[in-house]
């Protein structure tokens, strides 16, 4: 059976016998004052690009779709490019049984893959699927005809304007720090407190060591969120750190088992 969008604020954990991958698809060089707003200009660091999946018994959830644009993956410098759909029938995931698809911003390595899911039911922030639909410059945003017909179709897309707990306990938050809309999910399991960041955070050392990102709409929207992650028991799961490919047990070639 499909999610419901229907708000669930009763939920605040994910069943304990859920599993979640992160999917590796590529790695590139990255200007270190993107990352980091007191980052150097002159010096880069290297990122991973990634997005994560989520199993609870027949139903399936991605945060975020990667891309699979060779041209933007050589514009982009992309090394050891692997379309994200390679990674998910690795998993023995049909692109078409997905469930559910939740985005964390409108820029194009996290929703240029959406019209893959064509049965998935979608949840973005109001301010970044508005913002995508009217092409509102923003950074790493790569307009798409085939993703606005999917964010145009209110019976298949639905929009959070500020924080809702999804069916299944996941909690979608909206901080407006990356784009004016850009997102994260926290949830917990087992115990554990989870927030994946999207590009709120390009790298846990973003919260560890809380220094804000460099490509931001609101800092000080950014650094609220930081603070908020700032504790060591919240494990925090970017879309572009490398550290969660050795972190993790790998369970797949570019795949790791969070839990």
């Amino acid at each position: 059976m499909p999610f419901s969008i229907t708000r669930a604020a009763d939920l605040n954990s994910i069943q304990d016998n859920s599993k979640l991958y992160a999917c590796f698809y590529g790695s590139s060089p990255f200007r270190e004052s993107f990352a980091f707003s007191d980052g150097k200009k002159d010096a880069s660091i290297n990122i991973a690009w990634s997005f994560y999946v989520l199993k609870t018994g027949s139903n399936v959830t991605l945060i975020d779709t990667g891309f699979s644009d060779e041209n933007l993956a050589s514009k982009w410098k992309l090394k050891d490019f692997t379309k994200p759909e390679r990674l998910l029938e690795s998993l023995s995931i049909d692109p078409v049984k997905v469930n559910r698809v939740v985005i964390t911003h409108l820029h194009f390595d996290h929703l240029n893959n959406l019209p893959l899911f064509t049965h998935a039911q979608v949840v973005i922030s109001r301010q970044d699927r508005d913002d995508y639909l009217a092409k509102k410059p923003s950074g790493g945003m790569v307009y798409n005809e085939a993703v606005a017909v999917v964010l145009r179709d209110d019976t298949r897309t639905h929009v959070v304007d500020k924080m809702e707990t999804l069916e299944g306990g996941l909690i979608f938050e909206v901080i407006g720090g990356h784009t004016r809309g850009s997102s994260v999910v926290r949830f917990s399991h087992a115990g554990t407190r989870y927030v994946l960041t999207g590009d709120e955070c390009y790298l846990c050392a973003n919260a560890r060591e809380q220094r804000a990102i460099g490509v931001a709409f609101n800092r000080q929207a950014n650094a609220a969120f930081l603070a908020s992650i700032a504790d060591l028991a919240t494990v925090i799961l970017p879309c572009h750190d490398p550290i969660i490919f050795t972190k993790f047990p790998s369970v797949k070639p570019n795949v790791v088992r969070i839990f």
